[in-house]
């Protein structure tokens, strides 16, 4: 997957209004595989992770990772970050 940078510009821009700057950690890229590939072929797009750093400041951890571990209080917080991208 390769994310078209205006994609990245507008979801940086919804996510640090919704948390925001420090709410915002920029990761390193990373290489997986994924399907929305072919959606971006098409229509140019971003795939953001999302983390669950705790309120202690403990750093964000991947979805993805091995290292993760599932916090309930990131629902509220998820869900309210894909609505803002999805009226965009």
């Amino acid at each position: 997957v390769v994310n078209a940078q205006m994609a990245v510009l507008r979801a940086r821009q919804k996510l640090v209004r919704e948390l925001g700057a420090a709410g915002v950690v920029p990761v390193q890229p990373t290489y997986f595989s994924s399907g929305l590939g072919v959606y971006f072929d098409k229509v140019p797009g971003a795939l953001i992770p999302l983390g669950c750093g705790g309120p202690s400041g403990d750093p964000a951890t991947l979805l993805l990772s091995p290292a993760f571990t599932y916090d309930d209080r990131c629902l509220d917080i998820g869900v309210r970050l894909l609505c803002a991208l999805a009226n965009t």
